[in-house]
């Protein structure tokens, strides 16, 4: 919030950035306001959303460190399934144990040998030192990611396209995860919603063909959350 990609660059070319870890260490006061046209306000919108990001929960803070492989639906069956600790990825990439995050249900062996590498990486645990100090949420905290109903328990979610008032699609499909839904990155006959927001991809024709999946149109989607 606050730090879009002109202004990313805008560090960079100031010689103020050179990895995202510095994101939380510059002076913007000192070093940023009066350049490029960088007026109070804009500078307190930036340090305002710095602010704001430290309290994101921890699937968000591993969403933002850029696994791959490893999105947000991914992040959250992480951290589901007991890897709700920094320092249980950092453990398991130190004894190489790629077994435990691969018999996670749709995690697999490819996305955790991915996990694996990645937490081996001298650079990114630096990093990670880095973000600690900050400080960054580095594990679950007591009520992050809680259910809270089971209005849709029992349905398969998938989703297809963006969808209005979510950054992010996988966002959407947290909202139903929280309501009890099981969420799939694919259609197949077993799929029961599917929501459909703008410029939808392939998901959309194969929910059509199976002939068994609801619909739902983004602007519906609100009404399934009240329920």
């Amino acid at each position: 919030e606050g730090i879009g990609s002109s202004t990313i660059q805008d560090l960079f070319d100031l010689g103020l950035l050179k990895d995202f870890t510095d994101l939380y260490f510059i002076d913007y006061e000192k070093d940023l306001f009066g350049k490029l046209e960088y007026k109070e306000k804009k500078v307190r919108n930036i340090i305002d959303g710095l602010e704001k990001s430290k309290q994101k929960d921890f699937v968000s803070v591993l969403v933002a460190i850029q696994i791959p492989e490893v999105g947000r639906k991914s992040a959250q069956i992480l951290v589901d399934a007991g890897f709700d600790d920094m320092a249980k990825f950092i453990e398991a990439a130190a004894s190489g144990d790629v077994e435990s995050l691969s018999r996670i249900q749709m995690i697999g062996p490819k996305m955790a040998a991915s996990i694996i590498s990645f937490f081996k990486t001298p650079k990114m645990l630096a990093r990670i030192e880095r973000l600690k100090s900050v400080p960054l949420m580095m594990r679950r905290q007591e009520g992050d990611g809680d259910i809270i109903d089971d209005s849709l328990a029992g349905q398969v979610w998938c989703v297809t396209g963006s969808v209005e008032g979510f950054k992010n699609p996988d966002l959407a499909m947290e909202e139903v995860r929280r309501r009890g839904a099981r969420i799939v990155s694919s259609v197949s006959s077993k799929t029961t919603h599917l929501l459909v927001g703008e410029n939808p991809g392939s998901k959309l024709q194969k929910a059509i063909a199976n002939g068994k999946t609801i619909l739902v149109p983004a602007s519906e989607f609100h009404k399934y959350l009240q329920k």
